[in-house]
């Protein structure tokens, strides 16, 4: 996967039904987040893994019709409309057709009290936090070869609540160290957050 296509490069690309490179790359963009949501949303295997399949099917047939809009239409905004159509639609085929019994005996489908339970604006809600987590593991992975091993450790560390005295004896460095260290580390990672943005949504 290159480094930072532009959105609109990648979305032109993507458009051209000729250029594999580039929607193998637009799909190891999306895939995971894809998986994501689809999952959270209740979808178990290995009816996600369908489901996301069918996202990718219903995304090249109707890509080019997408406009790129800044101000008024994301991509990503796109994209998960389309996800959450196509999630709804799968859990009310799934009901009308076996049942809600059958589907909460059944494990590997669909939980369908989910949809009963929330609102079309708590799904939108769903679906953005599952993108920030999705940016930041993303911008998280791009930036680890950027670092030492230590170092990407010693920030994890305090990411998850490790006080730096703490950190600083464990691994004997001094206190204001890796207080720059968390900051180098925090800074290209908002860095990288903020054109991974920019980039896909």
């Amino acid at each position: 996967m290159s480094q930072y296509q532009t959105r609109h490069t990648l979305l032109d690309r993507a458009r051209d039904r000729g250029d594999e490179a580039a929607w193998v790359e637009f799909t190891g963009y999306y895939r995971d987040f894809i998986y994501m949501v689809v999952h959270k949303m209740g979808i178990k295997h290995p009816d996600s893994d369908d489901l996301v399949q069918a996202s990718f099917l219903k995304i090249w047939k109707n890509i080019d019709r997408f406009k790129v809009d800044d101000e008024r239409a994301k991509f990503r905004t796109w994209l998960s409309t389309m996800i959450r159509n196509l999630v709804i639609n799968h859990i009310n085929q799934r009901k009308g057709a076996a049942g809600k019994r059958q589907l909460i005996e059944d494990n590997r489908n669909v939980v369908p009290e989910f949809l009963d339970s929330v609102s079309e604006s708590e799904v939108d809600d769903l679906i953005q936090k599952e993108w920030e987590v999705y940016v930041v593991n993303l911008a998280m992975k791009n930036i680890k070869p950027l670092f030492s091993e230590r170092s990407i450790e010693i920030f994890s560390l305090l990411l998850d609540g490790a006080d730096i005295t703490t950190v600083s004896e464990r691994f004997g460095i001094e206190e204001n160290s890796v207080n720059k260290l968390k900051n180098r580390v925090k800074n290209r990672l908002i860095e990288e957050i903020q054109n991974i943005r920019q980039n896909l949504e």
